[in-house]
C-alpha cells in the first residue's frame, strides 16, 4: 500500500478506525485491571467494549449518531472512573482529549461541535472538582491504585497524546485533499476534465506579461452536436463531450492546454510548434474520435469535427484570435465541415 493510498484509507475509514481503537482499548483494560484486582475498573471496561461491539455491528447505519454516542461514552466512563478510584489514574485525559478530536470525527457542516465541546469542557471540570473533594465510591482498593497508578495514569496520557496527534494528522490531511480538489474543480470543467475557461485566460494573461514565443492556437467543434441531444438526449451528449475531452488527452504532450471554450468547442495551445505539426496533431484527435465513435445505448455513434488552426508569435488578443478561429470553423462547415481550416 502506497502512502498516500494509506492517507486516503485513514481518512475515509477515521471513525471506524477510531471505534475500533476504542474497543481495543476497554478490552485491553478488562484483561489489564482483572490482573490487578481493580473489579470494578474491569466490571466498567467490559461494559464499554460491549458498548462498542454493538456500536461496530450498527455503525453502517448513522455513523453521525455513533460518533456522537461513542463521545457521551467516553465522557461518563471517564467520570465514572475517576469516581470509582479518587481520580488518581487520570482518565480525565480521556476527557479532556475528546473535547477537539469530536470537531475531528464530525461531518464538517454537523451542528452543535460547540455545545458537545462545552458539555466534554463541563465533565472534565466536574472530574477535576470530585477529585479536590476526594470523592471516591471503591476506597478499598486505594492501596492497590496506589502501586499501579503512575503506569495506568501514563498509559492513558499516551493513549490520549497519540489519539490526538493521529487525527489531528488525518485531519489536516482532509483539509489538504479539500484545498487541492477545489482548486482543481475552479481551474477545470467539471463535465470533460478539461481546462475551462477562466483558468486559460489567466495562464494567456500570465504568458503575455512574461514574455512572447510561438503559439498554434486550434479551435475544434463538433459537427452536429445538436442533433446528439434532439435525438439521443442530454445525457448522451454529456457523454459524446466527455469522450472528446478524452480523445484530446491521449494526443497531446503535457506541455498543450486543452480547454473546453464553450458548449461543444475546445480549444488547444500548443508551444513551440509548427504549423504543419500542429495540424497533424489536430488531426490525429478527429480521425480517432471518428474511427473509435461513441457508445450511446448500445449504438455506435460516429461524429466528426471542424477545427481551425492559426500559429501566431504572441497570445496579445486572445479573444480576437479565437474569433477568428471560429470564422475559420465557420467557412469550413459551410464547404461540407469534417476539415482544418489553417
Amino acid at each position: 500500500m502506497t502512502k498516500q493510498k494509506l492517507f486516503d484509507f485513514l481518512t475515509v475509514r477515521k471513525t471506524f478506525i477510531f471505534l475500533l481503537i476504542c474497543l481495543a482499548i476497554h478490552f485491553s483494560n478488562v484483561v489489564m485491571f482483572l490482573g490487578m484486582r481493580l473489579y470494578p475498573l474491569a466490571s466498567l471496561n467490559f461494559v464499554s467494549a460491549i458498548f462498542y461491539i454493538f456500536i461496530l455491528f450498527l455503525f453502517n447505519k448513522n455513523s453521525t449518531k455513533i460518533i456522537c454516542a461513542s463521545y457521551f461514552e467516553i465522557l461518563i466512563f471517564s467520570l465514572l472512573s475517576e469516581i470509582f478510584i479518587r481520580g488518581r489514574l487520570c482518565y480525565v485525559f480521556f476527557t479532556i482529549g475528546m473535547i477537539p478530536m469530536i470537531s475531528f470525527l464530525l461531518p464538517f457542516e454537523r451542528k452543535y461541535k460547540a455545545a458537545y465541546q462545552f458539555i466534554g469542557i463541563f465533565v472534565a471540570m466536574l472530574t477535576f472538582f470530585l477529585r479536590l473533594k476526594g470523592v471516591v465510591l471503591f476506597d478499598a482498593y486505594d492501596e492497590i491504585v496506589s502501586k499501579y497508578e503512575f503506569v495506568v495514569s501514563s498509559i492513558n496520557l499516551s493513549i490520549t497524546l497519540l489519539l490526538l496527534f493521529l487525527l489531528s494528522n488525518i485531519y489536516a490531511i482532509e483539509m489538504d485533499s479539500a484545498k487541492m480538489k477545489f482548486v482543481f474543480n475552479s481551474n477545470h470543467d467539471q463535465l470533460t476534465g478539461l481546462l475551462n475557461r477562466q483558468f486559460i485566460m489567466r495562464v494567456v494573461s500570465r504568458i503575455n506579461h512574461v514574455g512572447s514565443g510561438t503559439y498554434a492556437v486550434a479551435v475544434i467543434d463538433i459537427n452536429d452536436f445538436c442533433n446528439v441531444n434532439d435525438i439521443y438526449g442530454h445525457s448522451a451528449g454529456d457523454m459524446v463531450l466527455r469522450a472528446f475531452g478524452a480523445c484530446i488527452l491521449e494526443h497531446i504532450p503535457s506541455d498543450f492546454f486543452a480547454v473546453r471554450w464553450s458548449g461543444e468547442e475546445f480549444l488547444l495551445i500548443m508551444p513551440d510548434i509548427s504549423e504543419e505539426k500542429a495540424r497533424s496533431i489536430v488531426e490525429e484527435i478527429c480521425d480517432s474520435f471518428y474511427s473509435v465513435g461513441v457508445d450511446v445505448e448500445g449504438n455506435i455513434v460516429r461524429i466528426t469535427a471542424t477545427a481551425g488552426i492559426e500559429v501566431c508569435d504572441s497570445l496579445g488578443n486572445f479573444e480576437a484570435l479565437v474569433a477568428s478561429e471560429e470564422e475559420k470553423i465557420a467557412a469550413g462547415k459551410c464547404d461540407g465541415k469534417n476539415c482544418i481550416v489553417s
